[in-house]
């Protein structure tokens, strides 16, 4: 009887360890808010220019969604960074690049027109 018991709580403590350091390591669903002193400029509404959005879309979203329409999934790492309110640049997609990966694959992904700033990040509890 104590066996069972002990390898229960072992086995539930692993489980628990094994999601805290899941979600610490980035491994989470949602990025982390914007760390001003890495990323100071926030998503800047009518001031990101379209052929910024185009190089990143063809770096980093291109070869996850395997298509070369450029224009299309330029206004989808867009959202990502409207979403998360961070200032696109080649920094901030190698920074988020597993985020953005999981963002792009999911539902979620919509032009940055149909985001609204800040909607994905983690929302912290009061």
């Amino acid at each position: 009887m104590k066996k069972g018991i002990i390898i229960t709580l072992i086995v539930v403590g692993t489980l628990i360890a094994g999601y805290y350091l899941y979600t610490w390591s980035g491994g989470g669903s949602c990025p982390p808010a914007r760390n001003p002193k890495k990323f100071p400029e926030p998503w800047l509404d009518n001031k990101i220019p379209h052929g910024d959005l185009g190089t990143l879309a063809e770096k980093y979203v291109n070869p996850v969604l395997g298509n070369d329409d450029t224009q299309t999934n330029g206004a989808l790492i867009g959202g990502f960074f409207k979403g998360i309110n961070v200032y696109p640049s080649d920094g901030a997609a190698r920074y988020y690049q597993s985020y953005l990966k999981t963002y792009l694959k999911s539902s979620q992904a919509v032009p940055y027109w149909n985001m609204m700033v800040g909607e994905l990040l983690c929302k912290t509890q009061e």
